[in-house]
């Protein structure tokens, strides 16, 4: 999953910015940028419609699939929103298998003790 950061950095470098230009655009600090580019932390969803209106291609952040950007042509505000609301359902369903996951962990862990 946290190849999204790997590819939110080379999004920034084809569009030719810097971490510090981007994080002025996105509104956000430069370290957030850094968190987000190290897989450390997600976009927010007013920041991923930032991203989309910049022509980056939300279905392509997050999986790689598909092209890096979308032409202005097909950005619609309807568009963005239901690929962010995509985007924080599969999110959510991460977060809770992993919460499964540990919950089964420390299941084990207290059956061996």
């Amino acid at each position: 999953m946290a190849d999204y950061g790997k590819r939110l950095a080379e999004y920034r470098r084809s569009i030719g910015l810097t971490g510090l230009k981007l994080a002025e655009r996105l509104g956000i600090t430069s370290g957030t940028l850094s968190q987000y580019e190290s897989g450390g932390s997600f976009p927010r969803p007013d920041k991923l419609e930032v991203l989309a209106r910049m022509g980056l291609n939300l279905n392509w952040l997050l999986t790689g699939d598909g092209a890096m950007k979308v032409g202005e042509e097909s950005i619609s505000a309807d568009s963005i929103q239901q690929q962010v609301r995509d985007i924080q359902e599969r999110l959510l369903r991460l977060e809770l298998d992993r919460a499964g996951e540990r919950a089964e962990a420390l299941e084990v862990d207290h059956r061996r003790r």
